[in-house]
Parts: C-alpha cells; sequence; structure tokens
C-alpha cells in the first residue's frame, strides 16, 4: 500500500503532476495572472504528488466513506433523540459525556459514514455511522 509521504514516485504519478501544473499555469494565465513555471514546480510537486497519493489510496478502497451534513434547515426540523444514531451533544475535548434529548439549534460537524464492507459488498445497504455529527442543541 502507498503511504503519502513516500518519496517513491510512480512514472503516472510523474505524468500526472506535470499534467496539472502546466493545466495551472494556463488556467493562471486565462485569468490574467502571470506565474513562472518555476515557481508553479516549486510549490505545487508536493502537494500534487500527496493528492494524487491520497486519490489512488481512496480508489482502492472497496469500502465508501462519505462526509454526510444535510442541509441546515433539515438539522433545524429534527428533535434529537438521547441514542440518536448520527447526532451527538458530547464533544470528547470537552470532557462532556451525558447524551440529552433536544431540538437541534445548529450542527457544528459533519457525520462520517461508511458504505459497504472491506470485501466491496453492501455498497447500497444502510451505512455505518463511524462518527456521529456533532450538533448544540436548543435552551
Amino acid at each position: 500500500m502507498a503511504r503519502l509521504n513516500s518519496f517513491e514516485r510512480s512514472q503516472d504519478e510523474v505524468d500526472l503532476t506535470e499534467f496539472l501544473i502546466e493545466q495551472f499555469k494556463i488556467l493562471l494565465e486565462q485569468l490574467g495572472y502571470e506565474a513562472a513555471e518555476k515557481d508553479l514546480r516549486r510549490k505545487l510537486a508536493q502537494p500534487l504528488d500527496r493528492a494524487i497519493k491520497l486519490a489512488k489510496l481512496v480508489a482502492n478502497q472497496r469500502a465508501i466513506i462519505q462526509l454526510y451534513e444535510p442541509e441546515f434547515s433539515k438539522y433545524l426540523e429534527r428533535q434529537k433523540k438521547e441514542d440518536d444514531s448520527w447526532m451527538t451533544n458530547v464533544d470528547s475535548t470537552e470532557g462532556d459525556d451525558h447524551e440529552i434529548a433536544g431540538d437541534v439549534a445548529t450542527p457544528i460537524t459533519p457525520a462520517l459514514l461508511k458504505y459497504g464492507n472491506g470485501m466491496g459488498a453492501h455498497l447500497r445497504a444502510k451505512p455505518t455511522v463511524l462518527v456521529k455529527s456533532l450538533v448544540i442543541l436548543m435552551g
């Protein structure tokens, strides 16, 4: 499995990095900005390399991981139950561990969902909630 901080680059990664830098340079020129190709290569090479490696890792996953945040208005229409499977009012960084029920005032973080399993099956089944959405309750 490829590591994001690995210094090894395959030829297709090198080619893709070169292509993306060239396309970015063209886009900048179309927008009226002048950028030296040497500076672009120096500043974009490492972020692009890491993004390409991350994309390859994600593409090889057999399950689908998704950040899920419904529209803000849908949160306001919801009542959080004490044992809600999608939302929590407990912020583990503050040491509070008491779940309570109530009307949702605002979402703070989205939920992290996983569809499917490691075998690539059950992608259309109900997702597994890996991390609940953190919400603030009214009152």
